[in-house]
C-alpha cells in the first residue's frame, strides 16, 4: 500500500480556525511518510507522528475504496468527519481532547482516502501507565477516580464513547493532585440518553477489557475506587458479566507495539 498522498487529487475539506490553507496544502503535497514516525499501520488505515504546517501533528489515514465508504465521504459520515465532530463536541463541553486541525480527501487511482491531522499531545496513554505500573498508589487511585467521573460527566451530557479504551486516553499532565486525561480517538462518540447507565457500564467495561487482553488488568481495588467515585458500587457484578461475555479480549493489533 502506498501511503504518500497524491498531490494532484488532494483537497482540504475542513480547516481549524486560524490555520493557513496554503501552508497545509503545500506541506501535505511534499510529505514523505517514510520519514515519519509510525504509530499504527492496519490493512486500510495508518497513523503517523510528523511535522506539518509548522507544528508536530498526528496524521491519520483511512482508505475508502468501497461504495459504502465513498457514500460516507459524500454525506460526511466518514471516520474522519465523525472524529472531527466528536472532538468538537468534547471541546465545546470542556473535555480534554486532541484538537482537529485539517481534514483532507485524496482522490487517486486506488480510490479516495481521508487524511486527518490532529494536534499531538504530550503524555502517555492510560494503557501504558497500567502496563508499566509507573504511577504511585495515590496517583493510580486519582486516575481511576478521574476516569469514572469523565465517563459520568459525558453521559450526563448525552454522549458516550463506544471505543473508550485506555490506549485512546492520554494522561497529559497533573493539575495539582488531579490528572488531566484527554480522549484522542473520537470517531466512536455517539448520542445517548442523559444518565444512560448501560452506556456508562459499557465505557467502564472497556477500560478493563483492553488491559486484560494484554495481561495487565487493573487491580480490583482500582475498579472499586472508580465505582466509588460515581456511587455505583453495585455495578461490579454487571461489569464482570460484560467482561466475561466479551470473549477473547486480546486485541488484533497490540496498541503498545510489542
Amino acid at each position: 500500500m502506498a501511503f504518500i498522498p497524491n498531490p494532484v487529487g488532494l483537497r482540504i475539506d475542513r480547516l481549524a480556525e486560524g490555520q493557513d490553507r496554503h501552508a497545509w496544502l503545500e506541506d501535505l503535497k511534499r510529505i514523505d511518510l517514510a520519514k515519519a514516525q509510525i504509530l499504527k499501520i492496519d490493512d486500510r488505515t495508518g497513523v503517523w507522528k510528523t511535522p506539518l504546517a509548522g507544528r508536530e501533528v498526528v496524521l491519520k489515514m483511512w482508505e475508502c475504496p468501497t461504495l459504502p465508504g465513498r457514500l460516507k465521504l459524500i454525506f460526511r459520515a466518514s471516520r474522519g468527519c465523525r472524529q472531527w465532530r466528536g472532538a468538537q463536541w468534547l471541546i465545546a463541553n470542556g473535555f480534554p481532547t486532541a484538537k482537529p486541525l485539517a481534514l483532507c480527501t485524496e482522490y487517486g487511482p486506488g480510490g479516495p482516502r481521508e487524511w486527518l491531522a490532529i494536534e499531538h499531545l504530550e503524555g502517555r496513554s492510560i494503557l501504558d501507565h497500567i502496563a508499566d505500573q509507573d504511577l504511585s498508589i495515590s496517583q493510580e487511585h486519582a486516575v481511576a477516580k478521574a476516569l469514572a467521573e469523565q465517563i459520568s460527566d459525558m453521559v450526563a451530557k448525552g454522549r458516550f464513547n463506544r471505543d473508550h479504551k485506555p490506549s485512546n486516553l492520554i494522561l497529559t499532565c497533573w493539575e495539582g493532585d488531579k490528572p488531566r486525561i484527554a480522549i484522542i480517538d473520537t470517531v466512536a462518540i455517539r448520542r445517548c440518553r442523559r444518565f444512560d447507565f448501560a452506556a456508562m457500564q459499557r465505557m467502564l467495561a472497556s477500560l478493563y477489557i483492553e488491559p486484560l487482553g494484554l495481561g495487565c488488568p487493573p487491580r480490583r481495588t482500582l475498579c472499586m475506587r472508580a465505582l466509588d467515585a460515581i456511587q455505583a458500587w453495585g455495578w461490579w457484578p454487571t461489569l464482570s458479566g460484560m467482561i466475561r461475555n466479551h470473549g477473547d479480549p486480546t486485541p488484533r493489533i497490540n496498541p503498545r507495539g510489542a
